[in-house]
């Protein structure tokens, strides 16, 4: 059974005709030009945002609505004796397009992009604290599913909605996935996020005037805006932290009529888990499809995970003529630009591909201290997990139990932001913690014993002992 609905009988292009302006007619039928021909038809006109409505009529986006600028109209074709639009209104639509159709760019400011930064670690903070004391997903010791699957775990689902209802963001949670499952270029919900991502200093905006004067108006300020992109980053980084997964691997197809060009900066791109979503546009109406793997890269990268399962979530995105479909499902991962290389292949992971996403750590080990602290096994066996200290306390600690069970101490160090003890067990083993300070009283742990987990497991109860 095909992830992605089809239409076998959907009549021929000779059906239809190349767009022009004057085919914007309320009433009017059309069709995308992606693989498919989505049938739409013209709802709405808006001329103080140079802009026209459309409605899908077929397939799983069926009866959702789209905002498209009166430029964009050439990612459509219309049915043969459409309606046409008088010359006077035409003139009103070129009229709009002079005005909106002109370049928008924003840098990001250094000095906006450290303060950024450093209020990452504490949304980081917050969210592993969060975590620690109410994931459901966590405390059942569950990974992260199988590539081969293709739904996300309901518990982890349960978590993000639970974790943005408490910092009062669901309401643009819940808004903003339906909207960038659906179409991210519709309207400018999404474009006042890459805005505002922009002027936090994450990612460069390269885009179009704003069009909506109410784009950053009451409940969508810029400053719940930048809440939410935080919170966001910090929730799916504290997820893979206390998994123990620091790095992902991408993949992604593409179905088009046209070559390959170089991307432009989106700044977000959709990704999926499940190698049957990242196959299925291969198969579905265009037959010259490519799948091109990329280079894996840091999990702190990741943005927006595993959208709720039920409802528009699971409607696919659909590209116009020359943008690939995006679609995606239920287990859709979305990543921005931040810390991406712009110089290097996964610029802004944004390649014109359909991207699929799997992780490489989809082995990790889960366990629980003697005093219940959950902990993860990362690839290299070493037991990471969250201790409710600060990294001074932290590192004493480690240093003292090292000593404590007879291991010799060949180095340690500590600066404000990390430490290290280095030494070796009776047997010549290597044995070598990590603290990482997330917070004013919170430090992530990395315990390691060579080739020997239990070893390991004892460092970290005497550690968690010793902190008391």
């Amino acid at each position: 059974m095909s992830v992605y609905l089809d239409n076998p009988d959907t009549p021929p292009d000779s059906d239809f005709e190349p767009p022009e302006h004057s085919h914007l007619v309320v009433g009017n039928k059309a069709r995308l030009l992606d693989p498919r021909r989505t049938p739409v038809s013209v709802v709405e006109l808006r001329l103080d945002t140079g802009t026209f409505v459309i409605r899908i009529d077929d397939y799983e986006d069926k009866g959702a609505t789209w905002e498209i600028p009166f430029e964009g109209v050439g990612a459509y074709q219309f049915a043969v004796g459409s309606a046409r639009a008088p010359e006077s209104a035409v003139a009103q639509y070129h009229a709009a397009i002079e005005r909106f159709d002109r370049p928008l760019a924003i840098a990001c400011d250094p000095d906006q992009r450290a303060a950024t930064k450093a209020r990452l670690v504490t949304e980081v903070e917050a969210a592993s604290v969060w975590l620690a004391g109410n994931s459901r997903f966590l405390s059942a010791g569950a990974t992260l599913p199988s590539p081969a699957a293709r739904e996300g775990d309901v518990r982890l689902q349960a978590d993000l909605e639970g974790f943005m209802i408490r910092r009062e963001l669901w309401d643009i949670e819940d808004a903003f996935a339906r909207q960038f499952v659906s179409n991210p270029f519709s309207g400018e919900l999404a474009k006042g996020h890459r805005i505002v991502i922009a002027q936090i200093g994450l990612v460069a905006f390269a885009g179009k005037v704003i069009r909506n004067p109410a784009i950053f108006d009451g409940a969508w300020s810029r400053h719940r805006r930048a809440q939410h992109i935080l919170a966001r980053l910090g929730f799916i980084r504290a997820i893979f932290m206390h998994l123990g997964c620091d790095r992902v691997r991408l993949f992604r197809g593409v179905s088009t009529e046209e070559q390959l060009r170089s991307p432009t900066n989106e700044t977000f791109v959709s990704a999926t888990f499940s190698h049957r979503c990242r196959d299925e546009p291969l198969r579905v109406g265009q037959p010259d499809g490519h799948a091109c793997p990329v280079p894996s890269i840091s999990a702190c990268r990741a943005a927006l995970h595993d959208l709720p399962r039920d409802g528009p979530h699971e409607r696919p995105v659909q590209g116009g003529r020359g943008r690939p479909a995006l679609r995606r499902r239920q287990r859709d991962i979305l990543t921005s630009g931040i810390l991406v290389p712009m110089n290097t292949f996964t610029t802004r992971l944004s390649i014109a591909l359909l991207l699929a996403l799997v992780t490489t750590l989809a082995g990790c080990g889960k366990g629980t201290t003697a005093q219940g602290t959950l902990y993860s096994v990362g690839v290299n066996q070493s037991l990471n997990c969250y201790i409710p200290d600060d990294i001074d306390t932290v590192h004493k600690a480690a240093l003292a139990s090292v000593k404590d069970a007879g291991y010799t101490v060949d180095n340690e160090a500590i600066d404000s932001r990390e430490a290290i003890v280095e030494g070796r067990t009776a047997l010549d083993k290597t044995v070598r913690i990590k603290s990482f300070k997330q917070g004013a009283k919170v430090t992530r742990l990395e315990v390691y014993v060579a080739g020997d987990e239990e070893a390991a497991k004892e460092l970290l109860n005497a550690i968690e002992k010793e902190v008391g």
